[in-house]
């Protein structure tokens, strides 16, 4: 395991937990595709990304999209930092990208919650796995990246078993 968890389970229990309780009214659409975000991402934890421009995190998040995502909780939502802040004692204000999203699997979480809220398009339905993987390649992997619906797909159905949304 990598990105600071002991096991997978640990990983999607924090991504349950976030998706809850940031955004009860769609929590279960948006744990799919944290989840789903995971597999694709870093093969659910155990695939450790060593070349640190191309991500960081169990997610994979870029310089750029975390600096957005942070602005957005510390400037354009700032009832949503005090709720983070509330919930987990996370003040998004303080963190700089980097080491903290290679070892902090619950900041790296939230902030990418907030980085799928922040897409006007609705989130795809919890049990629509190629609609998921359509949404995270335009949303999260992006033209530029690497990854296709297909890669989303097989990696989701890799670990379909331990996501329990399938």
């Amino acid at each position: 395991m990598f990105y600071g968890v002991t096991r997978q389970t640990q990983a999607l229990e924090m991504a349950r937990d976030v998706c809850q309780r940031l955004t009860p009214n769609n929590a279960c659409e948006a744990y799919a595709l944290l989840a789903g975000t995971m597999c694709a991402e870093t093969g659910l934890t155990t695939t450790r990304d060593t070349y640190e421009a191309q991500g960081r995190g169990v997610v994979q998040f870029d310089e750029i999209r975390f600096n957005d995502v942070r602005k957005y909780i510390t400037v354009t939502r700032p009832e949503l930092r005090a709720k983070i802040k509330e919930l987990y004692g996370i003040d998004f204000a303080g963190i700089g990208f980097g080491l903290v999203l290679d070892c902090s699997p619950l900041v790296c979480l939230i902030a990418c919650r907030v980085g799928y809220m922040m897409i006007p398009e609705k989130l795809p339905p919890k049990d629509a796995i190629l609609q998921q993987a359509k949404y995270w390649k335009k949303h999260w992997n992006s033209s530029a990246g690497a990854g296709t619906p297909e890669h989303y797909i097989k990696a989701v159905q890799k670990h379909a078993n331990i996501i329990g949304t399938r």
